[in-house]
């Protein structure tokens, strides 16, 4: 940083040496040609008149002060565009340009990182609503289950005499779901779980011994 200032520095100093402005007033540069009037000379035997105008050429005439100020300028100019020059051949100048590169490079691969982290966003958004739909079928499924549990109970109640009959045929009714469930996680190389038929029994259970113990209180 200490370098480009000092750079900045002479570069401001010199082009305060150059006039930025150069005011040089100038004349059209005439000349005199004959051109025919359109008459004819009564003594010139029929011969045209000519008369004498004055008409621009495609130069101009400055002062002689003026054409050396504007020599200055040029010769200022030509040194100004030289001082350019070597002023970018310099190393500073090199590794400006070398940072401009790279600043390149990290916008372009800062870019491509905003770009993946939208992409991983928008997958994180889907699995998201897609964990939501899946949440809402488990619910689902529970209540069915809790359901289906219900009604075998009633339908085995009905058609069991008396009460140890009916606890003992259910028992078996649940323990021939849980040894099916394991068979099937055993079957496709499941991580053993209990079923939710099975986890609503035992649900049920705690709940008859808990009115079992406070009937008994």
């Amino acid at each position: 940083e200490k370098n480009l200032a000092v750079k900045k520095d002479e570069w401001t100093a010199y082009s305060d040496k150059v006039k930025s402005d150069l005011e040089v007033p100038a004349k059209r540069h005439m000349k005199s040609v004959e051109v025919p009037t359109g008459e004819k000379s009564m003594f010139g035997l029929g011969k045209e008149i000519m008369k004498t105008e004055k008409k621009p050429t495609k130069n101009v005439v400055i002062s002689e002060r003026d054409y050396k100020n504007l020599v200055t300028a040029a010769r200022d100019n030509d040194r100004l565009k030289q001082h350019v020059r070597n002023l970018m051949s310099t190393d500073m100048a090199r590794e400006y340009k070398k940072l401009s590169k790279e600043h390149g490079q990290v916008k372009e691969k800062y870019s491509g990182l905003v770009e993946r982290f939208n992409e991983n966003v928008n997958d994180y958004n889907e699995l998201l609503e897609e964990n939501k739909s899946l949440k809402s079928k488990i619910s689902d499924l529970k209540r069915d289950v809790s359901l289906i549990y219900e009604s075998t109970k009633e339908f085995l109640k009905e058609r069991t005499d008396g009460l140890k009959a009916f606890k003992n045929v259910f028992k078996g009714f649940v323990d021939k779901v849980k040894d099916k469930t394991a068979q099937f996680q055993e079957k496709h190389d499941l991580e053993p779980k209990k079923n939710e038929f099975e986890l609503t029994h035992n649900r049920e259970v705690k709940k008859e011994r808990s009115r079992d113990q406070g009937m008994s209180l």
